[in-house]
């Protein structure tokens, strides 16, 4: 199950789709690029718009816990 992969730590360059809904919903994909230098429960998470190059990525700092609760309520899928 991805919730279980996600909290156990092993999730590491996998794809994402990811909706936000800060100003409608948006999708966004990205790359959980790994969890933070000790912060076990924060992962580093590169996002871009789905039509924009990844070259215009951006990084961001999530907690598991709130990826874990995005799977549950469907806004987050692994690839």
């Amino acid at each position: 199950m991805d919730v279980q992969e996600l909290l156990s730590g092993k999730v590491v360059d996998r794809l994402i789709c990811h909706y936000w809904y800060s100003a409608g919903p948006v999708l966004y994909s990205g790359r959980v690029k790994g969890l933070q230098k000790g912060m076990k429960d924060v992962y580093l998470v590169n996002y871009w718009l789905d039509d924009e190059d990844k070259s215009r990525r951006v990084d961001y700092d999530m907690s598991k816990y709130q990826l874990a609760c995005d799977i549950l309520f469907k806004d987050l899928t692994l690839l």
